[in-house]
């Protein structure tokens, strides 16, 4: 798709994304992050005359993941048609479709729970500046590229804890933080630039190591890499499920800014 469409697509789904009751997690609310999102080639854009959505696939290495913004719909637009329209536009079956969104999008939910959607509660956090516990890790900080077995054994941990291998993707705007105890690693955390914003997308610790103050001494290097590179919000998404996480946060400070709904349906 050319550029100049882009730019338009991208500035409307920024405008609609602002309104609390289409609210969807997965889009910049930085017109020129969204470009930079739809221009991916897993990236699909459905316009139709009473919908907008966009699909983000890719392989999590266990299943076929399609992240769905949106959708934007009007008044006009019947629910029904969505699962037919969003399956002509999937590359593979079976396919794992999640949505990250306002629970104030009513029409969305009722029709999640008529396709037996998996759903749970998700809280975003702001970071604020902590003390944290003395620590004997020592961290690195990558910003465009890591050697191929730091790759292999960032990827072993990570999909230990979390599915996906999107924890490959290190670039400036998205930099990688590895924590080693007697030069073994034992800890990671990614991150992500956007002009107004900073997010810590994934912190992990191996089960080993845990107790031992390693995430927060992740979390404030976090803090501070991205507080450097001039974002004053930073934030986090934790899960209902990860109450112990839930309580950390608390009390470090963080402030929460608003709670969400994750749903998960798989499509054959």
């Amino acid at each position: 798709m050319k550029e100049k469409n882009l730019l338009q697509y991208a500035k409307k789904i920024e405008k609609l994304n602002r309104n609390p009751f289409n609210y969807c997690e997965y889009v910049s609310d930085q017109v020129e992050d969204v470009v930079n999102d739809l221009a991916d080639s897993d990236v699909t854009i459905i316009d139709e005359t009473d919908v907008l959505l966009v699909l983000d696939q890719y392989s999590d290495g266990k299943s076929w993941v399609v992240e769905v913004w949106g959708p934007y719909t009007n008044d006009q637009f019947q629910f029904k048609q969505l699962l037919p329209l969003i399956k002509s536009h999937i590359k593979h079956f079976p396919a794992k479709l999640v949505f990250f969104y306002n629970g104030k999008n009513i029409k969305l939910t009722d029709w999640l729970e008529e396709q037996d959607a998996l759903f749970s509660q998700q809280t975003i956090w702001q970071m604020c500046p902590f003390q944290a516990m003395n620590s004997n890790i020592r961290i690195e900080i990558h910003t465009f590229s890591i050697e191929n077995k730091k790759r292999r054994e960032l990827l072993a941990l990570h999909q230990r804890m979390f599915s996906g291998n999107k924890i490959n993707i290190v670039r400036k705007n998205h930099p990688l933080f590895l924590g080693y105890l007697n030069e073994q690693l034992c800890a990671y955390a990614s991150a992500q630039l956007s002009q107004k914003e900073g997010r810590l997308l994934y912190l992990g610790v191996d089960e080993k190591y845990r107790q031992q103050g390693i995430a927060t001494a992740l979390m404030a290097q976090v803090w501070n890499f991205l507080h450097d590179s001039c974002q004053d919000k930073i934030t986090l998404v934790q899960s209902d499920k990860a109450q112990a996480a839930g309580k950390l946060y608390k009390k470090l400070g963080f402030k929460t800014i608003r709670r969400l709904l994750s749903a998960q349906l798989i499509v054959n």
